[in-house]
């Protein structure tokens, strides 16, 4: 349904800027309608990440460019709203684990839209392995919208990827960069291949059997931290209805880092979970 609205939309609008179109607005923060509410809200993002980072993340994105109309300027760096949430996100994982910043890791991103993390991940580190895993029509997005945003990051099609078929974690750490794959292609990588494994908003949209077997994958996949964001109600329409005070069915064997109700969104709650080895 979600997929089919989309579609519809970019045949109506064309694909232009992404971040500024409609279709983002519905993952990725408010409308530009009131400068001065989406300059307050970006300031609140901006605030909670500076007191975050003591690695220095926020000095990558320093820039000499004009702002673009979705970026706003804070002490010298053009940030969107999109931007600071990722920021956000990315640092929140490294306060437990801060290899995602400057080492060598494997990242998948399940449900990436046009691929922030990603954005953020690898002009933060370099040596980062990110792995956007979305429906077609977001691949598409993400694929037209990533490689101008950060036009000095390697960045590997999803025609690329499909003809490389990386499949193990030797062969992922040789191609730093972005890589785009479809979730029809978790099943073709090895066992505990991924460092780092997030889904940000889209669980919530997945009946409870089909998020039951995206765990599994993860169990399977994932040696490292798994992060997620999602609706903390239930989605009556085709979506997840949450249980308990954990909200979704963690396996007893995963390690809960933390479980809270989001510093950001409203009736959202963000959790990091370890992921063991064996």
């Amino acid at each position: 349904m979600l997929s089919k609205k989309m579609e519809t939309l970019i045949r109506t609008e064309g694909v232009y800027d992404v971040e500024e179109q409609q279709f983002n607005q519905w993952f990725a923060g408010p409308a530009l309608t009131s400068p001065a509410n989406y300059f307050n809200y970006c300031f609140m993002i901006y605030r909670l990440v500076k007191r975050m980072d003591r690695w220095h993340a926020l000095e990558r994105f320093r820039s000499n460019e004009p702002p673009s109309r979705r970026e706003v300027v804070l002490d010298g760096h053009n940030l969107s709203s999109d931007t600071l949430m990722a920021l956000y996100q990315v640092l929140s994982i490294a306060e437990f684990d801060d290899s995602i910043l400057r080492e060598k890791r494997i990242i998948l991103d399940l449900g990436g839209g046009w691929g922030r993390i990603g954005y953020v991940v690898t002009r933060i580190n370099p040596n980062a392995i990110y792995l956007h895993c979305d429906i077609p029509i977001s691949s598409v997005l993400a694929q037209f919208h990533l490689p101008r945003k950060a036009p000095e990051v390697p960045v590997f099609l999803y025609k690329h990827s499909k003809k490389m078929k990386l499949s193990t974690r030797e062969e992922m750490l040789e191609h730093p960069g972005v890589h785009f794959i479809g979730s029809h292609d978790l099943i073709r990588f090895e066992d505990k291949c991924f460092d780092f494994f997030l889904n940000i908003a889209s669980f919530q949209e997945m009946p409870n059997y089909m998020v039951e077997s995206y765990f599994s994958q993860i169990s399977r996949t994932l040696a490292g931290l798994f992060y997620m964001k999602q609706y903390a109600l239930p989605n009556r329409k085709d979506g997840f209805i949450p249980a308990g005070e954990d909200y979704y069915p963690f396996p007893n064997s995963w390690e809960k880092l933390f479980l809270a109700e989001s510093k950001i969104s409203y009736q959202y709650f963000e959790s990091l979970y370890k992921v063991p080895l064996h």
